[in-house]
């Protein structure tokens, strides 16, 4: 009997998943807004091809502040919201919509990638993890002349447009939650007489390292850094500690014009196997990787909304 049961259950989830899929195919198109570079959504939409083929994913890139007051604002006025997905590095950016229950549930999500990466009963999940690291330039910098903490970014030797730093400022305003306002805004202070780059956007930080026009950047994710290292670039980031590390919530408009979210999340995002999170109180929109040892945080997609605040385990870079 209760192997009948299991296998009723069975059936049934997965001819919902296929009415699903058949409803999106007639959509054709599932929209999502964010921050996250293109790549990540030319990944996820290999990995949907894959499994769920004729949708297509338009991304448009952005950070997200902007696009929840577009949303509500759109909402007020009547209008339905032309996005599916809204994604952002911040959980708190995304309060707004949680708070005029704007998102709908999903519990599949708990499925996908574990009951602690999901959020606000369901309403939104913990994707990926995205580290803020110091990056430098390998042909401009030696590894034992690059700096090694956010106070040696203050060292004069770095002094007129040697630096680069993305205009949110993003892993400063972190610090400021560990250190303390006042320490933080002295550093900044001093970072600033240096006299660095400022410019809008990761992908920008990243570009400007690689292509030798400064030789250190704040701003821009590890795995962006990878990235252009595996491409033949002259670039290396630094454990410094603490290291911010952003998670990447998604969460699914209860407008959706396309069925496609759910089988989205199927599709293009996978929680590794035997990863385990903690489930500590999520009352920051980031955690803090400890680094002072000799391994370093990996990338990853599965994370814990609920454990932004605290230090985690350590892993190995690969």
């Amino acid at each position: 009997m209760l192997w009948a049961t299991a296998r009723t259950r069975a059936r049934a989830g997965s001819d919902a998943i296929t009415q699903l899929y058949n409803a999106a195919k007639k959509e054709g198109t599932v929209v999502i807004w964010g921050p996250t570079d293109a790549i990540i959504y030319q990944r996820m939409q290999e990995a949907l091809d894959k499994q769920y083929p004729g949708i297509k994913i338009e991304h448009f890139e952005s950070i997200p502040e902007p696009l929840v007051q577009r949303i509500i604002a759109e909402s007020q006025a009547g209008s339905r919201p032309a996005v599916d997905v809204i994604q952002s590095g911040s959980l708190r950016a995304l309060r707004p919509l949680i708070d005029r229950d704007m998102l709908a549930p999903y519990p599949g999500w708990e499925k996908d990638f574990g009951l602690d990466a999901v959020y606000a009963n369901q309403r939104f999940v913990g994707a990926y993890n995205l580290t803020l690291p110091i990056s430098y330039n390998t042909k401009m910098v030696s590894a034992k002349e690059a700096p090694k903490s956010w106070e040696d970014l203050a060292d004069p030797k770095w002094k007129g447009k040697k630096i680069i730093i993305e205009a949110r400022l993003v892993p400063f305003a972190m610090l400021g939650t560990e250190w303390g306002k006042p320490k933080v805004s002295e550093l900044v202070k001093k970072i600033l007489s240096q006299q660095p780059l400022i410019v809008q956007g990761g992908t920008t930080v990243a570009n400007a390292l690689a292509g030798g026009q400064v030789s250190i950047a704040v701003g821009t994710y590890a795995y962006t850094i990878e990235r252009l290292k595996k491409q033949g670039a002259a670039v290396d980031w630094i454990a410094v500690s603490p290291l911010p590390v952003l998670t990447s919530a998604e969460g699914v408009l209860k407008t959706a014009a396309h069925q496609m979210p759910g089988v989205s999340s199927r599709g293009g995002w996978e929680r590794p196997k035997g990863r385990r999170s903690d489930t500590r109180p999520r009352d920051r929109p980031w955690r803090w990787a400890e680094t002072r040892s000799a391994t370093l945080p990996r990338e990853s997609r599965a994370s814990s909304p609920r454990s932004y605040w605290k230090p985690i385990r350590p892993l190995r870079r690969s």
